[in-house]
């Protein structure tokens, strides 16, 4: 007897995954298809040199082949693996592909500005270094955008030192961050109108 709600088979794991970096932001992968009846590909990705931590970053329909993943940032190793899957559940992975983006070329430059609602956090990358201009709000004693934010889009894009921090002026808007960054990022110089004696300069020479 026919039922219906059966689940179909788990699709068979993609093979041949190739990672190759295109320009200094993106990197193209592209794999094997060996089922018929999958559903879509799940691509995971992880940062850095001999890193572990994947996490899901996209999905494609069945049938396809590739996927181009932008928005990266220069000079970092990224690792991708990806599996096919279907009602009746995912497939095994395939093999892992590492690609390194190049660095960027002499004077051109790439600027995020990061969504921290009132205030301001904005990343400047050139091929010399990376400039963070603000650190977003604080948001209440133990809560900040630096915290929740800042660091986490940093650490998601392999960024683990920063060549200088601008803290434009003492609004917590804007300075708020600061501390959080400052406490989870290696940063090579700070730059602010702050005195010596405010927590955060304190936090930059210590």
């Amino acid at each position: 007897v026919y039922n219906s709600s059966v689940p179909p088979t788990p699709p068979a794991a993609p093979t041949n995954l190739a990672a190759t970096a295109v320009s200094y932001s993106q990197i193209n992968l592209a794999w094997t298809d060996n089922s018929g009846n999958e559903t879509g590909f799940k691509v995971e990705r992880c940062t850095g040199a001999d890193c572990n931590g994947f996490a899901q970053i996209a999905t494609v329909g069945a049938g396809v082949t590739s996927y181009a993943n932008t928005g990266l940032v220069a000079s970092t190793s990224y690792s991708y693996r990806v599996r096919a899957y279907n009602d009746g559940g995912d497939s095994g992975y395939s093999n892992t592909a590492t690609a390194m983006t190049p660095a960027p070329p002499a004077g051109a430059i790439r600027v995020t500005a990061l969504d921290v609602g009132q205030g301001a956090a904005i990343l400047i990358e050139t091929a010399d270094g990376r400039l963070l201009f603000d650190a977003g709000p604080r948001f209440g004693t133990e809560n900040d955008a630096g915290a929740r934010l800042v660091v986490p889009y940093l650490h998601t894009q392999g960024i683990r030192t920063l060549t200088r921090l601008v803290v434009s002026h003492l609004d917590l808007d804007h300075s708020g961050g600061a501390l959080s960054v400052l406490r989870n990022i290696a940063v090579d110089e700070v730059v602010s109108s702050l005195s010596d004696e405010h927590e955060i300069s304190r936090a930059a020479h210590s």
